[in-house]
C-alpha cells in the first residue's frame, strides 16, 4: 500500500534517478562555480594586499634612503668645513715659513756680502803688505 505523492520513497523509475543525479550534478557544479568565483575574488584581493605590502616596504626604504642621504650630506658638510679650516691653517703656516725663509735668505745674503767685503779687504791688505814688504826689502838692500 503506497501513498500517492509520497516523496520519502526511493525513486524506482530510471528517469527519476537520472533527474536526481542531474540535480546533484548541478548542485555540485554550482558549489564548484561558487568556490571558483570566491577564489577568483580572493586572488585579486591577495594581489592587492601584496602590492600594498610592497609599496609600504618601498616607502619605508625611501624614507631610510632619505635619512641616509641627509646624514651623508651633513657628514660631508662637516668634513668640508674641517678641510677648509685645515687648508687655511696650512696656507697660514706656508706663508709663515716663506717669510722665515725670506728673512733667513736675506740674512745669508748680507752675511755673504760681509764675507766678500772682508775677503776683498784682506786681499787688498795682503797686496798692500806685500808691496810694503817688497819696498822694505828693496830699501834694506840699498
Amino acid at each position: 500500500s503506497r501513498e500517492a505523492g509520497s516523496s520519502s520513497r526511493p525513486p524506482n523509475k530510471p528517469h527519476e534517478m537520472a533527474l536526481g543525479a542531474i540535480e546533484e550534478g548541478l548542485e555540485d557544479l554550482d558549489q564548484k562555480r561558487q568556490c571558483l568565483y570566491e577564489s577568483k575574488k580572493e586572488s585579486p584581493r591577495r594581489e592587492i594586499e601584496q602590492l600594498r605590502d610592497f609599496f609600504s616596504s618601498m616607502e619605508k626604504e625611501r624614507e631610510l634612503l632619505e635619512c641616509q642621504v641627509k646624514a651623508t650630506q651633513a657628514l660631508c658638510r662637516h668634513k668640508l668645513v674641517k678641510a677648509e679650516k685645515d687648508l687655511q691653517q696650512a696656507q697660514s703656516r706656508l706663508r709663515e715659513t716663506q717669510n722665515e725663509v725670506a728673512v733667513l735668505l736675506e740674512g745669508k745674503h748680507q752675511e755673504m756680502e760681509r764675507l766678500q767685503k772682508e775677503r776683498d779687504d784682506c786681499k787688498a791688505q795682503a797686496g798692500h803688505l806685500a808691496g810694503e814688504y817688497d819696498f822694505s826689502k828693496g830699501f834694506h838692500q840699498l
